[in-house]
């Protein structure tokens, strides 16, 4: 089980695939029920159910991810979640200069 009881995405693909891997496929009416146990849309799990017939039964994780430190979060509270006014703004990481000749 994922968050607040709801079924977890790799629940709820392998269950899919035994389905479309017996006498018939999957179904709307198959999709309709998992979406609804694991709170996401019906196109949720279809392209779920998608990526998992390529093989890709988790999610992939995003590239290259960035995150921001305490100093970075207490500068975009101020500017009201501006994440534009947040790179304008000097802070004590500088983002480094870009060299001209």
């Amino acid at each position: 089980m994922g968050e607040g009881g709801r079924l977890a995405r790799g629940v709820v693909v392998r269950r899919l695939l035994a389905v479309d891997q017996g006498p018939g496929s999957v179904s709307s009416l198959h999709v309709r029920v998992m979406a609804e146990a694991a709170g996401v849309t019906i196109r949720t799990v279809w392209k779920w159910l998608a990526e998992a017939r390529e093989g890709r039964l988790e999610p992939v994780g995003r590239q290259d991810g960035f995150t921001l430190d305490d100093e970075q979060w207490a500068v975009l509270t101020e500017v009201g979640g501006n994440v534009a006014a947040l790179y304008r703004r000097p802070t004590v990481h500088p983002r480094p200069e870009v060299c001209r000749p």
